[in-house]
């Protein structure tokens, strides 16, 4: 089902969605494709790969693209403190679109992930004054 979730950030939001997602990185909790480069090797080592279309080519290397300019987005912004928030900025040629859109998807999955922990603990409880025999 498609589904937009909107987001109303301010400077705390993004701080703690870049530290989030730092500490996702980090722990190796996100695994990222492959540089489109090696993989366009490995899809020349494939017979099929003569047999496809320009169109088929193309659709087969976009991810892999867009993964290398995420990752290039990413080493390119500065960090900065002010107040215990974190400000990460772009280039003045360069954009933080993608970066922005992989640390708003991991933070509201980290959400969901720690509202279902809680959920799960919950129901794990036995409250054993409710329980009530039936004969």
């Amino acid at each position: 089902i498609p589904c937009i979730i909107p987001i109303t950030a301010h400077p705390e939001f993004n701080s703690n969605m870049w530290i989030d997602l730092s500490r996702c990185l980090r722990n190796e909790e996100i695994a990222f494709l492959i540089d489109d480069a090696e993989y366009k090797q490995m899809l020349m080592s494939d017979k099929d790969y003569v047999l496809m279309t320009s169109e088929e080519k193309a659709q087969q290397l976009v991810p892999y693209i867009q993964t290398t300019a995420l990752i290039n987005e990413a080493v390119n912004l500065s960090q900065e403190w002010r107040n215990g928030v974190l400000r990460l900025s772009e280039p003045r040629t360069g954009y933080k679109d993608r970066i922005v859109a992989c640390g708003y998807g991991n933070y509201i999955a980290t959400k969901i992930i720690n509202k279902m922990e809680q959920l799960s603990q919950k129901s794990e409880e036995i409250d054993w004054d409710e329980l009530q025999l039936v004969f």
